[in-house]
């Protein structure tokens, strides 16, 4: 089965997986995120198509910025361990060079001139359903100099929007150095309060994430 046959499949079962839609409901996502951003949900094990075994998950494709679907990502479903599981390496997808939401978010990059790079699917997700549409994130690593050679081609500057925790700092401290060494501008812009994007733009709004950049910009121009 191709990727693209995989992903309809799993777009159709959501439909039928009250669990699921009703999973996501509470997460604050739309019937428009869900189909914006082709959500869905994984009935059967899918190791053979897509390299690991989703079953049980919510899904997330992973596509390119000419929207071709190159891996997955899966959400379980409440608590449990993993809490994500993604498609592994491979001639189509690379963490390292993926960016989620790329296909969809490059035109509003280009419109406002600047990207938002998030840690998970569901900061994407409620970043999207609140109005902020230039939001990408990474697949379980930190930013690299791919991502960033790729951001180029549709945004002027970065903000890494992070979880406040250790490792989220620690992730914005790591794709900030990435700003002198490819000649382009990365700032962070992390969230408050121990808060993730998701969590955080449900309680302040599209506004607080707004106030977040400009927050940030006003930083870097004095410290300029």
């Amino acid at each position: 089965m191709s990727l693209t046959k995989v992903l309809a499949r799993l777009c159709s079962d959501l439909k039928g997986n009250a669990r699921a839609c009703a999973y996501l409901k509470d997460r604050g996502v739309s019937n428009f995120t869900i189909d914006d951003l082709s959500i869905g949900y994984c009935s059967w094990d899918t190791k053979d198509e897509v390299g690991v075994n989703l079953y049980g998950r919510v899904t997330f494709p992973i596509k390119d910025q000419y929207g071709d679907v190159i891996g997955f990502g899966g959400r379980i479903i409440g608590d449990g361990s993993p809490k994500y599981l993604n498609s592994p390496s491979g001639i189509l997808y690379d963490k390292s060079r993926a960016l989620y939401n790329i296909d969809n978010a490059f035109d509003y990059m280009l419109e406002l001139g600047y990207a938002i790079v998030v840690e998970g699917y569901m900061d994407v997700a409620s970043l999207w359903e609140a109005g902020v549409k230039n939001v990408v994130a990474t697949c379980g690593t930190s930013l690299t100099k791919y991502h960033v050679r790729l951001l180029k081609r549709f945004a002027d500057e970065v903000y890494l929007m992070y979880d406040d925790d250790e490792p989220g700092r620690a992730s914005s401290v790591r794709g900030v150095l990435l700003s002198s060494v490819e000649k382009f501008p990365v700032y962070a812009c992390n969230t408050a309060f121990g808060m993730d994007p998701d969590e955080y733009v449900k309680m302040m709004g599209k506004e607080g994430i707004i106030d977040l950049i400009n927050s940030a910009k006003r930083a870097v121009s004095k410290a300029g």
